[in-house]
């Protein structure tokens, strides 16, 4: 049985879902430090917002060795890496560069810029609701219903 949950973990099913040329290069090039630097603020970030999660991930958090001190299970996993993949829609999406209109830009090129950016919001908020889903369906499995049968309907 397995006693901790490698960050790398968590990074790796956040990876299958984004598509970041800048973070692809840090990985290929083997910049194996400032890759996982980022990923570890994207962690930081999903962390407070995984309510309801059986564990304590920020008491279980040993920053020395990268990894959670108690096992995560798949779905704690998943939710966690799609609450970083947010986490790098949000930075995309307050990407000022991004927003930033040129004077010598066309009609069409700005156009395209908000239409970007709207597309973008959009994925992040349907992203939020699946994970607002599967953070549900989370909870709802760990309920004790027998409890809940006798009236008492502590943590």
């Amino acid at each position: 049985m397995k006693l901790a949950t490698d960050f790398s973990d968590i990074y790796d099913l956040c990876m299958i879902s984004i598509r970041d040329y800048k973070i692809d290069q840090l990985f290929n090039l083997g910049d194996l430090s400032n890759f996982e630097h980022l990923m570890l603020g994207y962690l930081k970030k999903a962390i407070p917002k995984f309510i309801h999660c059986k564990k304590s991930l920020q008491d279980i958090m040993d920053l020395n060795l990268c990894q959670f001190t108690k096992d995560l299970d798949l779905a704690e996993q998943v939710i966690l890496s799609d609450l970083m993949v947010i986490e790098w829609l949000n930075s995309k999406i307050l990407d000022v560069t991004n927003m930033q209109l040129h004077l010598n830009d066309t009609d069409f090129k700005h156009y395209s810029e908000a239409q970007n950016l709207t597309a973008k919001i959009n994925t992040r908020n349907i992203l939020q609701e699946s994970v607002n889903q599967d953070m549900t369906n989370y909870e709802l499995r760990n309920v004790d219903w027998a409890s809940w049968q006798n009236q008492y309907f502590s943590n």
